[in-house]
């Protein structure tokens, strides 16, 4: 009961696997995946010190504003915008063949095209790597390779999740359960890389790959034709 009451903790977590429960039990999966995504922010906020989310509110507000106005470029949102750039720019000078993440333009070429791009932000490009997998899978492979491995690894996943979850008639809590993980690891991956390590890749294909067979040895079961 004292995890239940220390810093406001226990609402939040009784109550979403409450709504995760309903999830992938009931058959307005929709609807409640809609509701949870309404619910969760005020968990969030439920769950912290108000102070603290205004100030991080603040921070962003004046982080965007200052960069867009060209008076601090520095700060961590706009090192994460200039990483962004870097990858267009980068996309755009090798379209087709990619490059290791750490080969990137001089920053001299770079502002060429985007003189908000700063040292500091080419450093932390050169030696950390990208800050959206979307654009990190297609620096390194090209936008055609590139454009294959997102929808092996997100689109295509979705559609088989979602007709095992929606179209199917087993298993169908087992396929909502990997709906969310993939919709979850799409979504994360416009923020962070979430696929940048061997470790992350090898459980991810480990996952797709229990899933999959999972799902066409039923399907072959239920229609064996």
């Amino acid at each position: 009961m004292y995890f239940l009451k220390q810093e406001h903790h226990g609402f939040p977590l009784l109550l979403s696997s409450f709504y995760f429960y309903l999830l992938i039990k009931t058959k307005y999966f929709i609807f409640h995946f809609i509701l949870i995504l309404y619910l969760y922010p005020l968990f969030f906020l439920y769950s912290f010190d108000d102070t603290i989310i205004i100030d991080r509110i603040l921070q962003s507000y004046n982080s965007t504003h200052s960069y867009f106005s060209g008076q601090s470029l520095d700060t961590s949102l706009g090192i994460r915008f200039n990483l962004i750039l870097i990858d267009l720019y980068t996309i755009k000078e090798n379209f087709f063949g990619g490059i290791p993440k750490e080969d990137i333009a001089s920053l001299a070429r770079i502002n060429e095209v985007f003189p908000s791009v700063t040292q500091e932000s080419h450093h932390c490009r050169k030696h950390s790597g990208s800050h959206v997998e979307l654009l990190a899978v297609l620096v390194r492979q090209g936008v055609v390779l590139g454009i294959l491995t997102i929808f092996s690894i997100f689109i295509f996943p979705i559609f088989i999740f979602f007709r095992g979850a929606f179209f199917e008639n087993f298993s169908r809590w087992f396929f909502k359960c990997a709906l969310i993980a993939v919709v979850c690891l799409l979504i994360s991956s416009f923020g962070i890389q979430v696929l940048a390590y061997r470790m992350n890749v090898s459980f991810w294909a480990i996952f797709l790959c229990i899933y999959y067979s999972h799902y066409y040895r039923n399907k072959y079961v239920a229609d064996p034709r």
